[in-house]
């Protein structure tokens, strides 16, 4: 080595050199022929290396991809208090953590990985249906992570919504959910789930709902409640809503001249005659741009939309187009004691994120689990 530095996480070494570090004191020397080895793993070293203090392993995530002039490499190591590492030597160039290259002139410097773990999700349910496993659960509290879908063993999926149908599953299998940020970071997994088949829709992603779409009409909270009469509104088959880039079952948008409301309501029922009988009620949808769901009139899931009351000129925060949304669904576990023996009422409001969006739709699944 040509330079050393560490603290009490990892010993980082500079070096002449761009080729292997060997697991075991000897390195490899063998001539043509020769197949007996003493050393157990080889892993790539460039310029660089990193190993754990405690236990002298190399950290093979450690590996950064860089040039110097004639090939000299680290000259100087050093590890700040903060845990970002500098080097010096004759570096020319190395490439960013976005893949871009960069002239570094001599100095390199890399941050210290984030080590927080992210949210972990929650309410995982999942749902067999011939050998095709839909494996549900709400999303943790950090933005922006990808979900691994645990079957057995071993990741199966990966997904950054909050549902994947795995394949080639059966009743005995066992489904662990866990949230990753990219950079080696993972939460606690859900705890275990088993498939429960025997699925019943009980309200399908073509139903009939009513819906209001007018920029002079201002509702009160009373719409979202069972006891609202919508017998004025106007109804059709979902996907409701209006553009090209997605399916669109029944048109909502106003004539050409008329100005378009932020917000359109839509209301509709689904029976249950036995409650008991399931365990878990399961909702889908999609949020183009943004929407609240209430059931039976309490809310239970707001998405792209602030926190706090939403009135009908309350603007979407993003802006998904209907391709993005429906790919990304959202999914909700309805808690079970808001649903009612006979006629249940949801409700949605779509909330678009300017007022001439091309495209925005709205349509909903619930399904009801053993």
């Amino acid at each position: 080595m040509q330079a050393l530095d560490g603290n009490n996480k990892v010993v980082y070494g500079g070096c002449h050199c761009g080729d292997w570090v060997y697991e075991t004191t000897q390195y490899d020397g063998l001539s043509p022929g020769q197949s007996t080895v003493t050393w157990i793993q080889a892993d790539k070293i460039s310029l660089a290396g990193a190993w754990r203090a405690d236990t002298g392993k190399f950290i093979t995530e450690f590996a950064p991809v860089w040039k110097s002039r004639g090939g000299f490499g680290v000259w100087s190591l050093k590890v700040a208090d903060n845990g970002d590492l500098w080097a010096g030597g004759s570096l020319t160039s190395a490439v960013r953590e976005n893949g871009s290259n960069q002239w570094v002139g001599g100095f390199a410097r890399f941050d210290e990985r984030p080590h927080s773990a992210p949210g972990a999700p929650s309410n995982l349910s999942v749902d067999l249906t011939g050998d095709t496993a839909t494996v549900d659960w709400n999303s943790g509290s950090t933005s922006g992570a990808t979900y691994e879908v645990l079957r057995n063993d071993r990741v199966v999926a990966l997904s950054t919504g909050s549902s994947v149908d795995v394949p080639d599953s059966d009743a005995d299998d066992r489904f662990f959910v866990r949230a990753t940020d990219g950079l080696g970071n993972r939460s606690a997994s859900t705890s275990v789930e088993e498939p429960t088949a025997g699925a019943v829709t009980v309200l399908a992603a073509g139903s009939t709902w009513k819906y209001l779409f007018d920029n002079n009409v201002t509702l009160d909270d009373s719409w979202k409640q069972p006891s609202f009469s919508d017998g004025s509104w106007e109804s059709g088959a979902a996907p409701l809503g209006w553009g090209s880039s997605g399916p669109i079952a029944t048109n909502i948008d106003v004539q050409a001249g008329q100005t378009r409301a932020i917000t359109s309501y839509h209301r509709a029922q689904f029976n249950v005659a036995n409650p008991g009988s399931f365990s878990s009620f399961a909702l889908s949808t999609r949020s183009d741009d943004g929407l609240v769901v209430y059931v039976n009139g309490t809310e239970v899931r707001r998405v792209n939309l602030p926190a706090g009351a939403i009135t009908r000129a309350t603007y979407a925060t993003a802006a998904p187009s209907t391709a993005s949304a429906i790919a990304n669904p959202v999914t909700v576990n309805i808690p079970a004691n808001l649903i009612q023996q006979g006629s249940n009422t949801i409700a949605v409001e779509v909330h678009s994120n300017y007022r001439g969006t091309p495209n925005t739709s709205m349509a909903v699944t619930i399904e009801a689990r053993p």
